[in-house]
This record gives structure tokens, sequence and C-alpha cells, in this order.
């Protein structure tokens, strides 16, 4: 599997090679916290999440969820308002 999530790297790599080249073209240093985190899970995933007023969460999307074949796969714009609109988008 090779990726290219945003179009930013010349060519796909694989997912931890551009992960490493997206933060190096970023300038991101990871932390000893990152450094752990990814000692111990080999990796740091995205989440989202819309909690309502009262503090309920109402919608949650996990990154790979299902597997690597999601790695890099994020909810869209349009997705989200959909979220937030509730039941029926």
């Amino acid at each position: 599997m090779r990726i290219n999530p945003t179009g930013e790297l010349p060519s796909p790599l694989h997912p931890m090679e551009a992960n490493v080249a997206l933060n190096a073209k970023d300038g991101v240093v990871l932390t000893k916290v990152d450094e752990d985190v990814f000692a111990a899970h080999g990796a740091q995933l995205g989440g989202h999440f819309l909690i309502d007023r009262d503090g309920i969460v109402r919608w949650t999307q996990i990154e790979a969820q299902q597997g690597v074949h999601e790695l890099t796969k994020f909810p869209s714009p349009t997705e989200i308002v959909s979220a937030a609109r509730g039941p029926g988008g």
C-alpha cells in the first residue's frame, strides 16, 4: 500500500514513509510522548467527533477503524456537516 493523502508528496509512499516525509516537510519534531506512543502502538491515528450542547457524543469517525486500507481516510466537510445536522443529514 502506498499513499499520498493530501497530494503533497512527489509520489505515493508506504504509510510510515509518508508520515516521516510529511512531518519533515511541515517541520514537525516528535516529542518524547510522541516517541513513547509510537514505540507502544506503532502509530497515532486521527479521530473526529461531534458533541452536542449537553456534552453527549453524537458522532464519531476513527481513522483505519476497519483496517489499514482506511489509513488517511477522513470525513469530507460534507460528511461532517451532514453528521452535525443529525439523522437524515
